[in-house]
């Protein structure tokens, strides 16, 4: 039997719990249970009770005067210089110096307020565990007063059903929320988080288990003012479509197939003011599409994937495309170019995509991406003529050759990336690239298949390592022909044409995630993040990725 002595108080004196505390051990026993009596602890509300009342941070002013004016010490510097010293440390080392003394403390609480944006992610930490609640709520106590922007990954087991809930104990002005892959997110927590968190503008729930229809109206009526939702991996089927937020400008819903034709359609008719429309692996038809074309007229980055041969007809309503990435079939390059003239990034995947096609009408072209494309040669060439052309990404495209590469890149001064895993990039490619480089103060990155070119080989290449850097690039067995060769002795003898499904590829060929999202492309720093997740067309950062 376990008694604590707030229980006990209830029926005793002060001084007869204090004679209770002082037992000898022969007397702890009642009708032969051995009882435990201890002072009760002072219980403490944690961020995510019911009952947690968050208080200010405390604030006091210091002596600075030395006792010893001839032994000085750090405690001399002001607060100024200390705050300079400060910026230079991790968030765990800030923590950490919060325990030094009660300036210190003020301090470091003066350096977290000051912080408008916050990722808690274990890498991000330096932890080899996932976030548990105590350092979340230590984290959001610390800064979340002042937080606009907040990203949460990787959240324990005990702690994830309850982030909605702390974060809106916490964070009562926070705009930007991205909840990636935590459990929980569900329409319970989402009005709990609405309570004390109104102004969020901007929310990010991919892959998010718990987030279903339910969950989605809930958002929609806790935040009509939504500017910004990306729910891509969640099992919504877009019933509530009727209720999207008319402030909607940003909306992903890529692998979401639940999404039936008629409730996309609700796009066009909600969102006038939609700029950013990501729809990869949904159901999609050319009506569908056509009409959220006609509607929405100021989309500026566009991804879609759709089987119809007809897609030319609703592609050319987007008229202000900058950024248009489309797995899709028979596709027409030359109509598509001619009604999009500003397009900056062009990602296709189209196996029957053909014909002649000249890039140099898009002088604004910055990055392409092409994934089966059966262009000709002279289509080619014609990107040696987009003068801001930065990356290049031709995979498994036919007509592809050295030649072709350096052309492009003689004719593209601002060339950073190049990659073309199909092609052999011998030692007298190197020694062209190096000698067209040498009159450029830029660099250009060449992304190399490991079994094209071999670390050997590279040594006994000349080049200027100030401008070429090779990325060596393994586990690219699949982009190979895999209907050339039948013989046991090919390159898929050995089972690695398995590594194909890897990369995000379905039997389908559909639009290709690690193709165009993974994190081994970085072309301009990753082009689909230049003006999408995290990155505006005005420059506007909300999250760094």
């Amino acid at each position: 039997m376990v008694l604590s002595r707030l229980k006990i108080l209830k029926m005793c004196r002060r001084k007869c719990s204090l004679r209770l505390l002082n037992l000898k051990y022969g007397n702890l026993y009642i009708q032969g249970q051995q009882m435990v009596i201890k002072p009760a602890r002072k219980r403490v509300t944690l961020p995510g009770d019911d009952d947690f009342v968050r208080r200010p941070l405390p604030d006091r002013d210091f002596d600075l005067s030395l006792p010893d004016p001839d032994s000085p010490t750090i405690h001399m510097l002001v607060d100024d210089v200390l705050y300079k010293i400060l910026e230079y440390l991790s968030i765990p080392e800030l923590v950490s110096c919060e325990r030094v003394c009660r300036r210190w403390q003020m301090l470091v609480h003066g350096m977290f307020t000051k912080m408008s944006s916050l990722e808690i992610a274990p890498e991000k930490l330096g932890l080899y565990g996932p976030i548990t609640s105590p350092i979340l709520g230590k984290l959001l106590i610390l800064a979340g007063l002042t937080l606009k922007s907040l990203k949460v990954q990787s959240v324990d087991f005990c702690s994830k059903r309850h982030v909605l809930k702390i974060i809106g104990q916490l964070c009562p002005a926070l705009q930007c929320l991205d909840v990636t892959q935590a459990y929980g997110v569900n329409f319970h927590n989402i009005g709990a988080l609405k309570a004390n968190c109104k102004n969020l503008t901007s929310f990010i729930a991919k892959k998010c288990p718990d987030f279903d229809e339910k969950a989605l109206q809930e958002l929609f009526h806790s935040y009509p003012q939504l500017e910004q939702l990306d729910i891509s991996g969640c099992p919504v089927t877009g019933q509530c479509f009727n209720d999207l937020p008319v402030t909607l400008q940003k909306l992903v819903i890529s692998n979401c197939p639940s999404i039936t034709p008629s409730y996309i359609r609700k796009i066009g008719e909600r969102c006038p003011n939609m700029s950013i429309l990501e729809m990869d692996n949904c159901v999609i038809t050319q009506e569908a599409l056509e009409h959220i074309g006609k509607k929405c007229t100021n989309i500026t980055r566009l991804s879609v994937s759709i089987r119809n041969s007809k897609i030319n007809d609703s592609l050319v309503h987007f008229k202000k495309l900058q950024d248009l990435a489309v797995d899709t079939v028979s596709i027409t390059l030359p109509v598509i170019l001619e009604n999009m003239p500003d397009l900056e990034i062009v990602a296709i995947v189209d196996q029957n995509a053909g014909g002649e096609t000249d890039f140099s009408v898009l002088k604004k072209l910055k990055a392409v991406i092409f994934y089966q494309l059966a262009i000709t040669s002279s289509s080619l060439r014609s990107l040696a003529k987009c003068s801001a052309l930065e990356a290049v990404h031709l995979q498994n495209c036919a007509n592809i050759t050295n030649e072709i590469l350096l052309d492009i890149l003689r004719g593209c001064p601002n060339i950073k990336r190049i990659r073309c895993p199909n092609v052999d990039l011998n030692l007298s490619f190197i020694a062209t690239v190096n000698k067209i480089m040498e009159g450029r103060s830029g660099k250009v990155v060449i992304e190399v298949r490991a079994d094209l070119l071999s670390p050997k080989e590279l040594l006994e290449a000349q080049y200027d390592s100030t401008k070429i850097t090779f990325d060596i690039i393994s586990g690219f067995s699949f982009l190979d022909d895999y209907a050339d060769d039948g013989d046991d002795d090919s390159l898929y003898s050995d089972g690695s044409f398995d590594d194909f499904w890897m990369y995000g590829y379905d039997s389908d060929h559909s639009l290709p995630d690690a193709l165009f999202y993974g994190d081994h492309l970085d072309f301009l720093h990753n082009p689909f993040d230049l003006y999408g997740f995290g990155y505006d067309t005005e420059g506007d950062s909300d999250f760094s990725n």
